[in-house]
């Protein structure tokens, strides 16, 4: 039997829910890595700031909402435009080894980056060996 290849899932809808604005909505493209103490995300989301994005919490799931409004300079006419102004949106389920209370995220040049800090319990920690 011959191997298959993942499933894509790039582009789906990110939610069935109804919509108030008719806007584009992302899914922004995800790099998850984990080190001792904790998991970090990095979201592309090109146009952000601090100010328009929003981060929520609700039970284990993880929400990630941010709006870009591209416009064209002050003097200037847009004649030709490849990149539409729209929304983001990403969900996540976190798992319990996370500590939500030490949770933070931080943007720079478009990129989202959220630090997951493992909970003490789920942090790897070395059994000291006594002899006698």
């Amino acid at each position: 039997m011959a191997e298959q290849e993942p499933k894509k899932r790039r582009n789906q809808e990110p939610s069935k829910a109804e919509r108030t604005e008719d806007v584009i909505t992302y899914i922004p493209d995800v790099d998850i890595w984990e080190s001792e103490s904790a998991l970090h995300l990095a979201a592309d989301m090109p146009g952000i700031d601090g100010e328009s994005v929003d981060i929520d919490l609700e039970g284990d799931v993880l929400n990630i909402h941010g709006s870009c409004r591209l416009e064209a300079p002050e003097g200037f006419n847009l004649h030709y435009q490849e990149y539409h102004s729209g929304n983001y949106e990403r969900t996540f389920r976190l798992g319990r080894e996370i500590d939500r209370d030490g949770i933070e995220a931080s943007v720079n040049n478009g990129v989202l980056y959220i630090d997951l800090p493992k909970s003490k319990e789920a942090q790897p920690r070395k059994i000291e060996v006594k002899s006698e």
